[in-house]
């Protein structure tokens, strides 16, 4: 995560704070959403979403300062990220490696929401984990523990739902590909086809007594 971006993003949020609350610039301060962790984004999309309606000014400053202190959080996740790169095994791709992983995980989150066999609970967990990695891509350093819960999610979904996610398992493979070519630690993913199903619960197939 760039520490100038954040800079970028709190000296916005400053200005909105003595100035013109317009459409224009919020709709320019939403253009860093994508700096933030999973957790910290919602609070971001639900201060920037009622930001747009707040009347009050004492409103305003509350979700102003909630805001800033998404950044402040972000920059203390950005240093203990830093501490931890040592013993982190992560991954570096190359700019057109790069457009593909998030075209992948843009076509993943179509197959998501509109296959309907999957639940609402494992529609939502895959989507979180789709995010996560878009932002290890962004980043530029990506961590590989996020790249392999994605997978883990997408192989309990499978387990769960068979062939009905078989085009979210082959693009995760592809995903998981990826991440290896560009890792400091090759092994550390699982390869392309171990991306398994896991069994089905044995009571699902066995009929009530």
């Amino acid at each position: 995560m760039n520490d100038d971006l954040l800079n970028e993003f709190e000296a916005s949020v400053e200005q909105l704070a003595t100035g013109e609350l317009s459409v224009r610039r919020l709709t320019a301060l939403q253009a860093y959403s994508f700096m933030f962790d999973d957790d910290l984004n919602d609070i971001f999309d639900e201060c920037t979403s009622k930001l747009s309606s707040s009347r009050a000014i004492t409103t305003r400053s509350f979700h102003l300062q909630k805001l800033l202190g998404v950044g402040d959080a972000q920059r203390i996740r950005n240093k203990r990220e830093n501490v931890a790169k040592d013993v982190l095994q992560t991954f570096e791709l190359e700019q057109d490696d790069k457009s593909r992983m998030l075209s992948l995980c843009s076509e993943m989150r179509e197959l998501n929401n509109s296959t309907p066999e999957l639940d609402d609970k494992t529609k939502n967990r895959i989507a979180k984990r789709l995010t996560a990695i878009e932002a290890q891509v962004r980043s530029g350093l990506g961590i590989l523990d996020v790249v392999l819960g994605g997978v883990a999610e997408v192989g309990e979904a499978a387990g769960k739902f068979g062939n009905d996610v078989k085009p979210l398992v082959d693009r995760m493979r592809e995903v998981a590909q990826l991440a290896r070519s560009g890792s400091n630690d090759p092994d550390a993913l699982p390869a392309p086809e171990e991306v398994k199903k896991l069994p089905k619960p044995e009571d699902e197939d066995k009929e009530a007594p």
